[in-house]
């Protein structure tokens, strides 16, 4: 509070005032972007006494220095674009094609489903013809003869489960 009243007094009694000089170096401090760019900052002091062509040269030259920046900067977002469009056009490639392998594995077993699901056809054809065989028509079989209806359905179990094995393992 007491440095609020000399400030306000300093206007009006010039005993208060003091002589303060404040010089204002070149400053500088960059920041980093998750390794795309670098942004700088920096700040450029000249004396109050200089003349206005000397300012104007100055601020000139400082504009251009940071158009210099901004186009380095343009160009390695550019570059980081592009490169990022690059792998997304490959993850998207290797996708698809990952995609392709799936259908042609989802179709390959499909069709092996398919086949071992024939090959059980004909085993299933001799189990409803063997359980609907009426009684009378079975024993007036010979009794050789209507053994060989189970020994034949047998086989044909053996004959299709046998395969469908083997390609499984």
């Amino acid at each position: 509070m007491g440095i609020v009243r000399e400030g306000l007094l300093a206007r009006w009694l010039p005993f208060f005032r003091r002589n303060q000089s404040v010089r204002v170096a070149d400053v500088a401090g960059s920041a980093s972007l998750a390794a795309v760019g670098t942004v700088s900052a920096s700040a450029r002091a000249w004396h109050p006494a200089a003349p206005v062509d000397e300012r104007i040269e100055a601020l000139r030259t400082y504009v251009t220095e940071v158009e210099g920046r901004l186009n380095q900067l343009d160009h390695r977002f550019s570059l980081e674009i592009w490169d990022r469009k690059q792998a997304v056009g490959d993850l998207d490639r290797k996708l698809n094609q990952e995609v392709s392998e799936l259908h042609l594995l989802l179709a390959s077993k499909e069709q092996q489903t398919a086949r071992i699901d024939s090959r059980g056809l004909p085993v299933i054809a001799a189990g409803i013809f063997l359980s609907g065989v009426p009684e009378a028509l079975a024993s007036a079989l010979p009794w050789g003869l209507s053994w060989l209806f189970p020994v034949v359905g047998v086989w044909s179990a053996l004959a299709a489960a046998v395969p469908a094995w083997r390609e499984a393992h």
